[in-house]
């Protein structure tokens, strides 16, 4: 396993969510679901695994249905590494890239329990800032 890691580059009071803050209003659905009939915004949860880094933050999970490619907001905020091999649990909002559906990471929970804050209710904590 791939140990887990975030960095925080943000300069100033950071506005992320709460760490571990109850997330409402998650449908749990699987990926091909969501390819199926993805929903602009549409709040989802599932379980995942990493099959691949596409580059820094974002990645193409997979579970038993499908797969499918995930965000998790500009580097130069925070830097995520996902465990390989392990399964975890997504929240995220549907999203489209290139046409395509992809998931807005909110949270990841780790199998054994650890979170990954990534945003919450209202615009990203990085929104108005610039790109470094």
């Amino acid at each position: 396993m791939t140990l887990t890691t975030i960095a925080f580059f943000a300069v100033g009071a950071l506005s992320g969510p709460e760490p571990s803050a109850p997330l409402r209003g998650f449908r749990p659905v699987t990926i091909q679901q969501i390819l199926n009939r993805p929903v602009y915004d549409q709040r989802v949860r599932f379980r995942a695994s990493l099959e691949s880094e596409i580059e820094t933050n974002e990645f193409r999970l997979r579970d038993a249905t499908g797969q499918i490619r995930a965000e998790a907001g500009p580097e130069w905020y925070q830097s995520i590494e996902l465990p390989v091999g392990e399964e975890f649990t997504v929240w995220g909002e549907v999203d489209f890239y290139r046409n395509r559906p992809e998931i807005d990471l909110w949270r990841i929970e780790l199998k054994d329990g650890r979170t990954i804050e990534i945003q919450g209710e209202g615009p990203p904590p990085w929104a108005g800032q610039e790109d470094r």
